[in-house]
């Protein structure tokens, strides 16, 4: 008997496409149309045999997003789908939903069963008309996770409007697909408690830091964008703030804050690839940088400033090198990065100078990363307590 090719792909290819699959309809789904049936492609592919649905089953990241159809939320096999996504992903499920009519005339939960689920994950809202952005009625209340998708230019005070629906938030994520002409907000001034800032920006006017989160309270800001722009400088202490991801050259407003739990930091690649080198020597030379123990590198493209014949983010840090000696993990996400450059700088971090702190550089994690050869890990190897890889 001759098995069908099917069988003949090992469960974890098939995994792999499954996953390629489901990315690409969450991409069409937040694409400026909106087309998808993603809450029930999984779905599709576990029903065409035994064997493919075992896969789909077996794999968590097959139903980590369910979209919310506003305007189907009394229909029974929406309930019964949105009940089997929550028992194959309980714990990290994203609800979706397109702000529209629906949510703006208040469409009411099926069930105080399945509207008290809500509570429990994180919420993925897209704008496409800014007359819909926000409405106290929309269904979802009390989510301590939003992120917002906005498709056109959002109101200067977003932050502001967020809270009024949600008043619980604790986690925000903001992605602005058309361009900002500015962003101002005084959540600041208020007693809400945001431990957890991003902004994914396209492009903004210079803005203040001390408007974009309560200093006392929040623990990880980030802010990614084309690397163009930059935030005023003004004094603050954030005496909580753990992770601090920024886009160079965002760096000329450091100096007036004060971040003494500083433990990560995140550099974001720019997205146009033309700018000129930004330098991270005022960076390096912070007074909270030595408190950092791990820098990540983030979606850094094959990337060649202007008069340099470099094509990655490494000289810049190699730039800093003497700086880094606090630093025990190196992680690289996403990105280009010269993997001889790399040896070069774990080379430099694990080396004894006389006058300067021992070395503490243990590990380092590769994850989505081109220009990293297998020579390069094996010299990184030798001198790593530990070196994780994900292809």
């Amino acid at each position: 008997m001759q098995l069908s090719s099917t069988y003949k792909l090992p469960a974890e290819l098939w995994a792999v496409v499954f996953r390629y699959c489901v990315d690409g309809d969450i991409e069409e789904y937040l694409g400026t149309t909106g087309a998808s049936t993603i809450y029930s492609f999984a779905l599709k592919l576990s029903h065409v045999c035994s064997f493919w649905r075992r896969i789909a089953h077996a794999e968590r990241d097959l139903w980590r997003y369910f979209i919310w159809d506003t305007q189907k939320t009394s229909a029974i096999h929406h309930v019964e789908l949105l009940e089997q996504f929550i028992s194959l992903n309980p714990r990290s499920l994203t609800f979706m939903a397109t702000l529209g009519v629906a949510t703006k005339e208040s469409t009411p939960l099926p069930a105080e069963s399945m509207a008290s689920c809500f509570l429990h994950h994180s919420i993925y809202l897209v704008s496409r008309d800014p007359d819909l952005l926000f409405h106290p009625s929309v269904p979802f209340k009390g989510q301590e996770s939003l992120t917002l998708h906005i498709h056109h230019s959002p109101p200067v005070e977003l932050i502001d409007k967020i809270h009024q629906p949600f008043s619980s938030l604790k986690r925000i994520t903001i992605i602005c697909s058309q361009h900002i002409s500015s962003l101002h907000t005084s959540i600041w001034r208020r007693d809400i408690p945001v431990l957890y800032l991003k902004l994914d920006l396209t492009r903004f006017t210079s803005f203040s830091i001390t408007h974009v989160g309560n200093a006392g309270l929040l623990e990880e800001f980030h802010v990614l964008h084309y690397g163009l722009d930059r935030m005023m400088p003004t004094f603050l202490a954030y005496v909580n703030l753990r992770v601090l991801g920024l886009t160079p050259p965002d760096t000329t407003w450091l100096p007036q804050v004060c971040m003494p739990s500083l433990r990560s930091l995140t550099l974001y690649g720019p997205k146009y690839t033309s700018i000129g080198a930004p330098s991270l020597v005022q960076l390096s030379q912070h007074r909270d940088f030595h408190r950092i123990k791990e820098l990540e590198l983030h979606s850094w493209p094959m990337y060649r400033p202007i008069h340099s014949p470099s094509w990655s983010v490494m000289p810049l840090v190699l730039n800093v090198a003497d700086q880094l000696r606090g630093i025990e993990t190196v992680r690289c996400v996403n990105s280009f990065i010269e993997g001889d450059r790399l040896v070069t700088l774990i080379k430099e971090l694990k080396g004894n100078i006389e006058g300067q702190e021992p070395p503490r550089i243990r590990g380092v994690v590769i994850n989505s990363c081109s220009g990293i050869t297998q020579n390069d890990c094996d010299a990184m190897a030798t001198c790593l307590e530990k070196l994780v890889i994900y292809i």
